[in-house]
């Protein structure tokens, strides 16, 4: 909650640049290329939107699944809200609808929006993680980018930020349990229950991601670690880049280094630590076998190496038994 204050209030600092006529002028245009970037808070998103938009081609929608930003959104969607591909709720439909094609306008999701006159469109979210196999299957000409990033590094940079868990919006949806997460259901009610705010995340984590990839096939939308493209930039942009059919150019690597406007001052970007394994010497051995345990009961414990790199091959397993 706090941190969602503090970037609200970063946000309505900057609102003076977007005046009435911005607004006005936005809701002009008809989108003709949608890109679509999901992945967990704290996961590089902001970062990665950041490069994929080196040129300033795109406008670019910033978090318009936030219920806190709209009561349109509340009324209908939960704060995490999970969607069934076959849902067939006309109101979620046209809500989903708006955003993809670029209806919605208001100074949260034009925060950090700099073009109006673009026929392009690059939505970033972090609460849509849940309805993206909806999406896609509603959507079917739209790219999507899925982002993940290591558990335990964003459970970190959570818990500095004092995020709150929301392991009780997940469990009260009962399609969502009911779908994917019966077998784990009484283990997340007892983490919920009896586990520190660290498993929570954990399990947050694991919810986020285990769905999804549980859904999707291989080749259907693009997943990319966060940590791969760290390490290995050149080949894991020029991939994204290639699914997303845009033209990879060296001045990436400029962006590379830039912070995003959501990073803190703590951030890797700015003190210099490795931006993989800065969060290594944070955990408690105990609390490592903790995220390990964890991970075992959704079947994502060998997603990332002992280098603490995504691997795409338990990737690729993942995929081809959805």
């Amino acid at each position: 909650m706090g941190s969602y204050r503090s970037i609200k209030n970063k946000i309505f600092n900057k609102s003076k640049a977007i005046n009435h006529t911005f607004i006005f002028e936005l809701k002009r245009y008809k989108y003709e290329n949608v890109i679509l970037l999901l992945g967990s808070g704290r996961s590089g998103t902001t970062w990665i939107s950041n490069i994929i938009n080196y040129r300033n081609d795109y406008r670019y929608v910033f978090e318009p699944f936030n219920t806190r930003t709209s009561n349109t959104l509340k009324k209908h969607f939960n704060y995490l809200h999970y969607l069934n591909y076959d849902n067939s709720d006309s109101n979620a439909y046209k809500i989903i609808s708006d955003i993809i094609h670029g209806k919605v306008n208001n100074v949260w999701v034009n925060s950090f929006n700099r073009r109006i006159n673009s026929k392009e469109i690059l939505i970033k979210d972090i609460r849509a993680n849940l309805m993206a196999y909806y999406i896609y299957n509603h959507f079917t000409e739209i790219p999507i980018v899925f982002v993940i990033r290591h558990p335990l590094a964003v459970t970190y940079s959570k818990m500095k930020l004092n995020w709150d868990t929301h392991l009780d919006l997940y469990l009260s949806q009962n399609e969502l349990i009911a779908n994917h997460l019966f077998d784990q259901k009484d283990y997340i009610k007892f983490i919920n229950e009896k586990g520190t705010k660290f498993q929570k995340h954990i399990v947050m984590w694991c919810i986020e991601n285990y769905v999804p990839l549980n859904q999707f096939q291989l080749n259907d939308i693009h997943f990319t670690f966060y940590e791969n493209l760290i390490f290995s930039p050149k080949k894991e942009f020029e991939r994204l880049f290639n699914y997303l059919n845009k033209e990879f150019n060296d001045e990436i690597f400029r962006i590379l280094k830039t912070p995003s406007p959501v990073a803190r001052t703590e951030s890797s970007l700015f003190t210099g630590q490795s931006m993989i394994t800065s969060w290594e010497g944070k955990y408690s051995n105990e609390e490592k076998n903790q995220a390990m345990d964890i991970l075992k009961k959704f079947n994502l414990e060998q997603l990332y190496t002992s280098d603490s790199l995504g691997d795409y091959n338990t990737l690729k397993k993942i995929l081809s038994n959805s």
